[in-house]
């Protein structure tokens, strides 16, 4: 997957994007999910994980040589705030979308017309 990151590898890039590391996400995206709602996922695209992971590496990230595994809980903690609120509004718009879609449509009701012409003849309209 680093294969979409032109960057030189470090001891950062390589733990952080490490399949450890994608598991570790993965399984928490999975209990944080559960916490927020009740409801059990399953594990979300590697991909899409990879793309946010890959946002936060290029935007977040400081690579100092010292305390990588505080470097990289920072990040993971940056992708989790990203994607967990991502998860749950998909599964909202889902439930949604699953409840609407079975109930019928009303249609709305047809317009009254505010004009008077044609309601009362012009009173005294005696042209000859």
């Amino acid at each position: 997957m680093n294969s979409l990151m032109h960057v030189e590898k470090n001891e950062v890039n390589t733990n952080f994007f490490s399949q450890n590391n994608i598991d570790l996400l993965q399984n928490t995206i999975v209990s944080k999910v559960k916490e927020h709602t009740n409801v059990s996922i399953s594990r979300q695209s590697d991909n899409e994980l990879y793309f946010i992971m890959n946002y936060c590496y290029a935007n977040f990230s400081v690579n100092n040589v010292t305390d990588i595994k505080q470097q990289i809980r920072e990040l993971n903690s940056r992708v989790l705030n990203i994607v967990v609120p991502m998860v749950v509004s998909g599964m909202k718009q889902q439930n949604f979308y699953l409840k609407d879609k079975d109930t019928n449509i009303e249609p709305i009701e047809l317009g009254s017309s505010t004009s008077i012409k044609g309601i009362e003849p012009l009173a005294g309209s005696n042209i000859f």
